[in-house]
């Protein structure tokens, strides 16, 4: 199952996430994920939280499905 990111997902709400999913990462870019979330944004890309337990966090071109599950 893919959780996908809605594009109007609030800044603070990304940054929590992106920490939950990554909370021991030793190199993070300065304004990694500010950029990722601007071009979710802007829609750009979509994201989704997929199966894998090294990079949980997925980042593709492909469009949201219509049943898919989304987190806001």
């Amino acid at each position: 199952m893919k959780l996908w990111l809605s594009p109007k997902i609030k800044y603070k709400t990304f940054k929590k996430l992106n920490k939950a999913l990554y909370p021991n990462i030793d190199i993070i870019p300065v304004k990694g994920d500010k950029f990722l979330w601007q071009l979710l944004r802007e829609r750009k890309l979509n994201m989704y939280i997929g199966m894998d337990k090294d990079d949980p966090l997925e980042i593709t071109l492909k469009s949201i499905p219509l049943k898919a599950k989304i987190i806001k």
